[in-house]
């Protein structure tokens, strides 16, 4: 078992203490003068103890006060009940409006409190009341035992979900004096007992989850060749080098439109919706928080596949079906292809033509088409997608578009936005219709 401690005993003696902090005394009844009497835990430490008495034999205790102990602590066997019990219930917040700091006639989020059989305990407490004369003593008495007839609810914790809360404390027994009759003058200090019963609950700590719901399910499609291979699937859950896909299905199949820093929502065509964000987040119990709220990025619906995963914040859009995005650059995915310049098409610009620089020793362009046979090209040959580079005498291709085939990331310094190459050409890697799977929205 995990370390765990909730300070309960110590909730218990304080709130028990509590019971007698407040009860006076009558000084001079002329002036109505009153005196609270202090109550505290007797059971002190020898450190506190000399602080007290001053490092000295030769002081005693001030008196009036109340000191309250533990005097027992006993199982009780006739209060436990299945004790290998958990409880579950079911507990909803109201939804929590950030724009206004207020709370709406809405259900916002859930949760399951598990909870287990408390241990039962008879407490036994004690305590002294300590009097310089018999007139104080009445007066405490006097109050104190007319509230115990013969006992008093107390209530520990306002948890509504705290089934220990509910307790009682009874006047079980008194004794009236520590002192032998006839006193004569040596004692100065006189102690009435009081001895009180409360039925306590020891607890181990809740199990508290939020509830969530499954937004996204992804299945996994085999395809089997012969009654072989679904054996081999049946008891493996797997074949080996067989064709496998994957399906997304999430509620009603939602696509979304990245451009700039507008996030759109899509129908499952790919359509803009007639739909809003605010109806989306309120079918999954749940609410735009402007700079807290994220929207996540892929480009995979399986997670441990994607080779980029981008996070942003989201706030409120223009429009109804729209989000405001703001992309942690953090979570880009790192160039894996030096950044070229610009993107530029061959047939139209060349170096030096006044949209251009001169070439220069390591210039870089994305090129759009097929380079020219012309001079300020020179005699090489490169293609759709490449990426060519200046070497101080010549012009060279530093990226094949038609050798690469695995993924490949780069920035286009002229605008920043960040490029995918996914084979076949080079797309922008966070822009575009993300498609169901491919996105998630954390609220």
């Amino acid at each position: 078992m995990d370390f765990f401690y909730d300070k309960q005993f110590r909730r218990y003696i304080q709130q028990f203490i509590r019971l007698f902090s407040n009860f006076e005394i009558e000084i001079d009844r002329e002036t109505e003068t009153y005196r609270t009497v202090p109550a505290r835990y007797g059971d002190s430490s020898r450190m506190v103890s000399h602080i007290l008495k001053q490092n000295s034999e030769n002081v005693i205790n001030s008196a009036p006060f109340i000191s309250c102990w533990i005097q027992s602590l006993d199982l009780n066997p006739d209060a436990r009940k299945s004790p290998y019990e958990t409880h579950k219930v079911q507990v909803h917040e109201k939804k929590f409006n950030y724009a206004t700091n207020t709370y709406d006639d809405e259900i916002g989020d859930s949760y399951q409190i598990e909870k287990h059989m408390p241990v039962p305990y008879d407490l036994t407490m004690q305590v002294d009341i300590w009097t310089s004369n018999t007139e104080q003593k009445f007066q405490l008495l006097e109050q104190i035992l007319t509230l115990y007839n013969p006992s008093v609810n107390l209530i520990s914790s306002s948890n509504p979900f705290d089934w220990t809360r509910l307790s009682y404390v009874e006047l079980v027994g008194t004794q009236w004096t520590n002192r032998s009759v006839p006193t004569g003058v040596e004692d100065t200090i006189d102690i009435t007992t009081l001895t009180f019963k409360s039925t306590i609950h020891l607890s181990v700590p809740s199990k508290v989850t939020k509830q969530t719901l499954i937004h996204t399910i992804i299945s996994k499609i085999v395809t089997a060749k012969d009654s072989t291979e679904m054996t081999t699937f049946r008891s493996d859950g797997d074949i080996a080098d067989a064709p496998k896909s994957y399906l997304a299905t999430t509620f009603k199949d939602r696509a979304i439109n990245v451009t700039g820093t507008t996030v759109t929502l899509l129908d499952q065509n790919g359509k803009e919706s007639t739909d809003t964000w605010a109806n989306l987040f309120k079918e999954r119990s749940g609410a735009l928080r402007t700079g807290v709220s994220q929207l996540k990025l892929m480009d995979s619906n399986i997670e441990a596949n994607a080779n980029f995963q981008v996070y942003g914040t989201l706030a409120a859009g223009s429009e109804t079906n729209e989000l405001t995005l703001t992309v942690d650059t953090s979570t880009l995915p790192t160039d894996t292809v030096t950044a070229p310049l610009a993107i530029i098409n061959p047939q139209i610009n060349f170096p030096g033509d006044g949209t251009l620089a001169a070439a220069s020793n390591g210039q870089r362009y994305l090129i759009l088409d097929t380079v020219p046979n012309i001079t300020e090209w020179g005699t090489f040959t490169a293609n759709v997608n490449d990426i060519i580079q200046y070497n101080g005498s010549n012009w060279t291709v530093s990226f094949d578009a038609s050798a690469t085939s695995d993924v490949k990331f780069t920035t286009n310094t002229q605008d920043s936005k960040k490029y995918k190459w996914n084979g076949s050409d080079w797309i922008s890697a966070i822009e575009g219709n993300f498609f169901p799977g491919f996105w998630r929205v954390y609220l």
